[in-house]
């Protein structure tokens, strides 16, 4: 163990103490962790700034030149890492550490018709790309000299907001899919559909069940539009509700809610809005 704090024993430590596999032992891992702290954790709560690495804070030279590139991988320290608290916890918190690293934004008003429990993620990821605008729709195409038209009704404009649902073919697949789900608030416009499905204040199966729809119609509008793009077989208009009516299905029956719960109902309320 690192008893004094002599830097010298810290390279010692750095290239002397590993297992048969190359890997620093844990009790040495626990010696530097207490040569660091006995040498000045007081210092360090200070300056929130210092960089582990490459600031002079034991004042005897950059970490990083006392034990080479290998340091970084011994300890599993980052390169870039900085020190803004002086004292060492006795466990590990992932969702601690997650904060830290992750890039922290405003939530966003439409977060809950993209993610949400009951969501597939391949259907929720499509539905992302969609609420941003980034899909690669007919008008994002000409950036690359690429002319694309609605191979769904053949309008020339292809966008975002004819695929979903100003397209007589999507929007009469929306109409099929959601039935009764909607009723007369129903509409073709992209914007006013996600508002819509955004402050829904209906009951909470009903909620549900809108927000999924939306996703799947979403997911196989796109999909079908892709197989029309690359030559692949077409699917009539008359069966692709049937396809997302399938699969609506489908996920219902794997979440597997028990008597009782409050989503147990999901499915008798899918059968009586859209039978």
């Amino acid at each position: 163990m690192l008893g004094d704090g002599n830097i010298f024993e810290l390279g010692k430590w750095m290239y002397t103490y590993r297992d048969a596999n190359g890997r620093v032992k844990k009790e040495y891992l626990e010696g530097m962790e207490t040569f660091m702290h006995q040498e000045d954790s007081t210092q360090l709560a200070q300056e929130s700034a210092t960089f582990f690495w490459f600031d002079n804070w034991l004042e005897v030279g950059k970490l990083l030149d006392i034990t080479g590139e290998q340091g970084t991988r011994y300890l599993g320290i980052l390169r870039t890492a900085k020190h803004d608290q002086g004292d060492y916890k006795g466990f590990f918190s992932a969702s601690r550490t997650w904060d830290q690293l992750k890039e922290t934004r405003e939530k966003v008003d439409w977060s809950t018709v993209v993610w949400f429990t009951q969501a597939v993620p391949r259907f929720s990821f499509i539905n992302w790309l969609a609420i941003k605008n980034r899909l690669s729709t007919g008008d994002h195409m000409r950036v690359w000299s690429l002319q694309q038209e609605c191979l769904l009704s053949g309008e020339k404009n292809e966008t975002r907001d004819h695929l979903f649902f100003a397209c007589p073919y999507s929007y009469m697949v929306w109409i099929r899919v959601t039935g009764r789900l909607f009723g007369t608030r129903i509409t073709p416009d992209w914007q006013d559909t996600v508002v819509k499905i955004q402050y829904d204040r209906r009951s909470k199966l009903d909620k549900v069940l809108v927000r999924m729809v939306f996703q799947m119609t979403v997911y196989h509008v796109w999909k079908e539009r892709n197989a029309r793009r690359h030559g692949k077989a077409w699917i009539p208009l008359e069966k692709l509700p049937s396809q997302i009516d399938k699969t609506m299905r489908n996920i219902i029956t794997s979440l597997r809610y028990s008597y009782g719960d409050k989503l147990e109902g999901l499915m008798r309320c899918l059968f009586e809005v859209t039978i």
